[in-house]
């Protein structure tokens, strides 16, 4: 046998794999005799070297900047020709194979470990225009280090992890959706609030980040740690609301309390007349000076962000309240507010209004009187006892009455009526 043309001697036969080049090595065959037959009428002579197949040893992988990529080690191949790949580890032992592609699938190696790597090129055994492509050499190594599993727990309305060791930063996934990607240099725990607002499961996925398996020291990501949280929501709030004042005043608040805690709230959201304010903790009423006279909504809904005991997550209760809680009555327009010849007292109806407190000071004498809120006159003369009056000044107070809860009393209108006389 002959590579190249050059006899290979006998003990060298065993080992013949190492003397094929990456360039391409042809082996020779020489068919020996030198001997005569047995009857020494024929004498047979070696045959001259005769070229068989050419056989090109595949180079060895190589790895770029980059060997890790997507829980996959990846690797460079020179050449023409699409091989097969064995992966090995530090040890020499083999770990899988390739056959199509120039990767091998990392994704089950368990975290907190530093992983040695080398690869094989692999030929066919098939013949190419004479020529066969024999396996390579093993690589040069590559070594990689996989962090750790981040271990989330819950507390105080957050998922919180301790920092993992050589981790460059976290990233949070909510049912697949990236939330949270923030760099940290710093710290030894880390955590991420949710703001879950639907009734679901909800799928939680935390991943140490490394640095993306570059450099000398290559640090490629843990795998996820995964938490399914069920969500519920908060119990609608009792709600009450009260004016601050007995009557209309420009200093009175329309004031909403939650009747009683609701369980897991962080806080309450109270929207009063369109303004809203957000108390957190254990406040429970919130007051807002309207500024005016009018009818105000007033709503509140408790707010979440808290987990239980079991692991449910609580969001927004659903709003309690009415587009009209509470009425505050407007003064009786003075302009409106007359004495008729028949002796009667008249003014103009204010809306809402369950009824009408009116006072009359006629001579020193005063007399009140508490009508219907669907009634606008009221008959002097009667009032005072069939009483009659001439040239004199009458002194009237009336003031639109609610219900002492959600229907607020406004001020009082003051009216003199000069030259008046009942007859």
């Amino acid at each position: 046998i002959g590579l190249d043309g050059e006899e290979v001697p006998s003990n060298q036969l065993e080992n013949l794999n190492s003397k094929i080049s990456t360039q391409g090595t042809t082996f020779y065959v020489q068919s020996t005799a030198n001997y005569f037959n047995s009857n020494r009428t024929e004498y047979y002579m070696s045959s001259v070297y005769g070229a068989t197949t050419t056989f090109v040893k595949l180079k060895a992988p190589t790895f770029g900047e980059q060997p890790f990529s997507n829980n996959q080690l990846v690797w460079n191949m020179e050449g023409s020709f699409t091989p097969s790949y064995e992966v090995y580890d530090g040890n020499g032992t083999l770990l899988g194979s390739a056959k199509d592609g120039r990767a091998f699938n990392i994704s089950n190696l368990a975290g907190g470990a530093t992983y040695v790597f080398r690869v094989r090129a692999i030929g066919d055994g098939q013949l190419y225009d004479n020529v066969q492509y024999i396996d390579s050499d093993l690589s040069e190594s590559v070594s990689v280090y996989k962090l750790e599993t981040p271990v989330v727990r819950i507390e105080d309305g957050k998922y919180v992890w301790d920092a993992v060791s050589s981790a460059t930063s976290y990233s949070v996934y909510v049912d697949g959706v990236l939330k949270q990607a923030e760099y940290h240099v710093a710290g030894n725990t880390f955590s991420y609030t949710p703001d879950f607002d639907r009734l679901k499961t909800y799928t939680v996925q935390v991943i140490a980040i490394g640095n993306g398996g570059v450099g000398n020291y290559k640090v490629i990501d843990s795998d996820k740690c995964e938490i399914l949280t069920q969500t519920k929501q908060l119990v609608t709030p009792d709600v009450t609301y009260a004016y601050s004042e007995p009557q209309y005043s420009t200093t009175g608040s329309i004031v909403a309390t939650v009747s009683n805690p609701v369980p897991y709230a962080t806080g309450y959201v109270f929207s009063i007349g369109g303004r809203t304010q957000t108390v957190l903790g254990g406040v429970l009423s919130c007051e807002s000076n309207p500024g005016s006279t009018g009818t105000f909504s007033v709503f509140v809904y408790a707010i979440g962000g808290s987990f239980d005991e079991n692991g449910y997550y609580y969001i927004n209760s659903q709003s309690a309240g009415s587009e009209a809680a509470v009425t505050v009555l407007g003064a009786v327009n003075a302009n409106n507010v007359n004495v008729t010849i028949d002796n009667e007292l008249v003014w103009t109806a204010v809306s809402n209004t369950v009824e009408y407190q009116i006072t009359v000071t006629i001579n020193g004498q005063t007399r009140t009187q508490i009508v219907n809120g669907n009634v606008t006159k009221l008959n002097l003369k009667t009032l005072f006892g069939g009483e009659t009056f001439t040239n004199v000044t009458i002194t009237i107070e009336i003031q639109a009455m609610g219900n002492g809860s959600t229907i607020i009393s406004s001020e009082k209108t003051t009216v003199q009526k000069t030259n008046q006389t009942i007859r």
